[in-house]
């Protein structure tokens, strides 16, 4: 609940660096296309739990008022995708 506009606006006004979860969305999942498949192959290929990450510029359809750096997550677990 912390990743809204006005706790981002009132951080980059008055010189706040700050790191906030953002909520899954399908937007985000498929920016995080091609490191979800390279964090699948390299579990499949380990057995063990894969990250990659990504930095890139969004923005939300409604709710930002302008557009921010975001650093996305991808990572699978054996057994289970997640993409953050």
């Amino acid at each position: 609940g912390f990743c809204r506009d006005a706790i981002m606006a009132w951080c980059e006004t008055n010189d706040v660096g700050y790191v906030l979860g953002l909520a899954r969305n399908k937007r985000l999942q498929q920016a995080l296309g091609k490191e979800m498949e390279e964090a699948r192959l390299a579990c499949e290929r380990t057995g063990e739990a894969a990250r990659c990450f990504r930095d890139f510029r969004y923005r939300t359809r409604k709710s930002w008022s302008c557009e921010r750096w975001v650093i996305g997550k991808a990572e699978y677990l054996p057994g289970k995708a997640q993409c953050h």
